[in-house]
Formats: structure tokens, sequence, C-alpha cells
């Protein structure tokens, strides 16, 4: 389900995806790092952003933004790095 404060944090990261990264203390080239479908389909859901990172061995950071704490978030993050990997077939960081 996507939330108010969604919107912001999906913004943010799609004007500098490779600032994101530098945030997460992840630095990389912008020419390697891009926005990709969050749409998981298979799934039924949604992640709130997905950056591929193009290094020589590429992989997904799966971001959920989050304004409060939320013990039941593992299971789904779980459930949509599988997704991701399954359609993508490449690592996912979250």
């Amino acid at each position: 389900m996507s939330h108010p404060f969604d919107a912001s944090g999906k913004t943010l990261s799609e004007l500098g995806p490779a600032e994101w990264l530098s945030f997460l203390d992840a630095p990389r080239e912008a020419s390697k790092v891009r926005i990709i479908s969050a749409d998981l389909s298979t799934v039924t859901a949604m992640a709130d952003q997905v950056v591929r990172v193009d290094d020589p061995d590429r992989w997904l950071l799966h971001v959920e933004f989050q304004a409060h704490r939320d013990e039941s978030l593992p299971r789904p993050m779980l459930g949509y790095a599988g997704s991701l990997v399954a359609r993508h077939d490449l690592p996912v960081c979250r």
C-alpha cells in the first residue's frame, strides 16, 4: 500500500539515484545507476524504489521508505527481494 510519504522519498531518489547511493555509503558513478520498475506484479505488490547498479557484478538496491518503525516489515521485504531476484536475476541489497 502506498502512503503519502512514499511519494517524497521516491521523488528524491529519482532526482539523483547515484546521490542516494552515496547517502547510503555506497557511492557509484551516475552512469552506473538507474531506477528500474518496482512493479512486482507476481505478488501484486510494489516495492517503494528499486535501483539497478551496473557494477561489474550487477545488483539491485531495494528501498522501502518508512515514517515509523514497522515490526512486520521484514516478511514483505523478504518476499519483495525474492520476487526481484526472480524477475531480474540479480542479487538484491536492502
